[in-house]
């Protein structure tokens, strides 16, 4: 079953005209590192996503080890030649901690200068909107906004009913 992912993963890495790649590096409560590589192509006007790897960092979360995993699982796992890689991986959205992003010696600039020269580093928006929800979550309105959207959430997510009743309705309006 290995396999046929693999080979259906390279297939349309392969096929696809652009790359965007998404990194997070997590450090577990064991204290083990993980970086967690996504992408998303574009196949038939659609974008697709794809879960590369989820990487066990175990050669330390320099800068130098993150930017080499990364152009592994993309170029070995993958199936990219160096020359795909540097045409086809447009964008890489990264969480935005010093490890990826930065002026020097940081994991963007060095994907640029090792793998891919027209990529084009932007900071994670969910992850960016996560840290302000945070920082204003002290406030009463704020908080009270959180507690709805769980409330709503946890209605839907645990009800069939009303779950298929959304899914009518964005049927409905498309």
């Amino acid at each position: 079953m290995h396999n046929v992912v693999l080979r259906t993963t390279q297939n349309v890495m392969q096929k696809s005209l652009f790359i965007f790649v998404n990194c997070d590096e997590v450090t577990t409560i064991e204290n083990q590192s993980w970086l967690s590589i996504h992408v998303y192509v574009i196949e038939e006007w659609k974008r697709v996503l794809i879960l590369l790897n989820l990487q066990h960092v175990v050669d330390g979360t320099t800068f130098d080890n993150l930017t080499a995993l990364i152009g592994k699982n993309l170029m070995e796992f993958r199936g990219l030649s160096e020359t795909n890689l540097a045409n086809k991986l447009v964008c890489s959205r990264v969480d935005g901690v010093i490890v990826f992003q930065g002026v020097k010696s940081v994991i963007i600039p060095q994907i640029m200068r090792k793998h891919a020269p027209f990529v084009n580093g932007v900071h994670y928006m969910p992850h960016c909107t996560n840290l302000a929800i945070q920082t204003l979550s002290v406030l009463s309105s704020v908080s009270k906004i959180e507690n709805l959207l769980a409330f709503m959430y946890n209605y839907f997510v645990h009800s069939l009913k009303p779950h298929l009743d959304i899914i009518k309705l964005v049927e409905i309006f498309e």
